[in-house]
């Protein structure tokens, strides 16, 4: 039995249309401020404006990206090195848009 292992941008861009769906469904019932930092200490230090969600899908693209880049550039020819990076960035991928949607349903 063969797996089927999907392009990793396919897999990213139908997550980021899950979560740009999400915030239309949800947009009129979020507040114009969320909590976002978690790490920092409870009130206002953790929260941003609502718009600063959109940080959480840029950064997981730009760590999918940055490690297609080192795996293409350094490990090309290492078939495990390239499994264990289609696996990370679908693992970057899913914790990304669980973050994202808990947050939205946190506070909406």
């Amino acid at each position: 039995m063969k797996r089927i292992n999907l392009p990793t941008p396919i897999i990213f861009f139908v997550s980021l249309g899950m979560m740009i769906g999400l915030f239309v469904l949800k947009y009129n019932l979020l507040p114009p401020e969320v909590p976002l930092f978690y790490s920092r200490p409870r009130g206002d230090q953790q929260i941003a404006d609502l718009f600063a969600l959109s940080v959480i899908p840029v950064l997981a693209l730009l760590f999918i990206s940055i490690n297609a880049i080192v795996v293409r550039r350094f490990f090309n020819d290492s078939e495990l090195i390239q499994h264990l990076a289609y696996y990370t960035n679908i693992i970057i991928i899913v914790i990304s848009m669980v973050i994202f949607t808990k947050i939205i349903f946190l506070v909406s």
